[in-house]
């Protein structure tokens, strides 16, 4: 995607498999993952980017429901909500676009 954004653009995204261990302090794009928004960029604008023209970059680690064997782009964007025990409800996969959803889900 590309989001107009004041003077900037938000462009997006990858599915990088993260391998790296949960206490790692934060995730973090690879140099890959930019080339690759860029190269996908490029194919769609008249001025090239570059990495110049980057300001930031966000990451994020997206919580999926799958077993150990399936690849991540294949995968159900679903959510499930559970109750755990009275007064515990988890809440596993979904998307973040799908928040509120999730949200009247868990309180329902």
């Amino acid at each position: 995607f590309v989001i107009p954004w004041g003077n900037y653009w938000i462009i997006g995204t990858t599915d990088t498999d993260w391998d790296q261990k949960l206490s790692k302090p934060d995730p973090a794009p690879t140099r890959a993952d930019i080339d690759y928004v860029l190269s996908q960029v490029n194919q769609r604008v008249n001025r090239k980017l570059g990495y110049e023209d980057i300001v930031g970059v966000l990451s994020g680690l997206r919580p999926l429901l799958s077993g150990k064997a399936d690849a991540t782009t294949n995968l159900s964007r679903n959510h499930a909500v559970a109750v755990v025990t009275p007064g515990l409800v988890s809440v596993a996969g979904g998307k973040y676009t799908t928040y509120r959803v999730i949200g009247k889900d868990a309180v329902d």
